[in-house]
């Protein structure tokens, strides 16, 4: 995908968590990982910041397919899209533009309209953007973590979670309320930030409206 195609031009550092250990365990009653997957399944949009390696990817993205976000990379500018399965807008800054190794240098601050075959050729097809939906969420981590388990609870950004790891990875779910994680994290590589389940809405950068 398009964050993968840019992460392999820009490198990668660490990144560090923040959760609060508590020494308290799993109860008969904690969620299963099953329940959490299915609760993001059920969702119908999301809202998510992942920092991985030089990019900061802050992304919206509906159960429908609608996707529309800002990459940005240290260093390197930003780029702002809105994407469906048929269509792909974007429009860079100049930092991007000047750094962008784009066969035809697009123009800052204004929106273009990319074809599929040239989303494809930098690795973005309508599959790679399902992934952001919260669907593609859940389907994109019960492969990379096909069992996670409760190991302990932890407060993370002033919330009680619970926390499941497994395959290098933790997922912070909360206590109360839905399933919905609030952060999933693979020490050293990236950090994901699920700010807003059920509320995001996708929308075009201004220059593309």
């Amino acid at each position: 995908m398009l964050t993968a195609f840019l992460l392999a031009a820009c490198g990668s550092i660490p990144v560090t968590s923040a959760g609060t250990a508590n020494p308290s365990s799993a109860t008969l009653s904690a969620p299963s990982y099953e329940q959490v997957l299915n609760a993001m399944r059920s969702a119908h949009s999301v809202h998510e910041r992942k920092q991985a390696g030089s990019v900061i990817a802050d992304i919206r993205a509906e159960a429908s397919g609608a996707v529309a976000g800002i990459f940005t990379i240290a260093g390197g500018g930003s780029l702002q899209f809105f994407a469906t399965e048929a269509t792909f807008e974007a429009v860079g800054d100049a930092a991007f533009v000047a750094n962008c190794g784009c066969s035809v240098k697009p123009t800052p601050g204004v929106c273009q309209v990319f074809s599929s075959a040239i989303t494809a050729a930098v690795g973005l097809t309508p599959s790679d953007l399902a992934g952001f939906t919260p669907a593609g969420q859940a389907q994109g981590l019960a492969a990379a973590a096909p069992a996670m388990t409760i190991q302990t609870t932890a407060t993370v950004n002033g919330v009680l979670t619970h926390v499941f790891t497994g395959s290098g990875r933790e997922l912070d779910v909360p206590t109360e309320g839905p399933l919905l994680p609030i952060r999933l994290t693979r020490p050293g590589v990236y950090e994901t930030v699920f700010s807003e389940w059920n509320t995001a809405t996708p929308t075009k950068p201004t220059s593309c409206v």
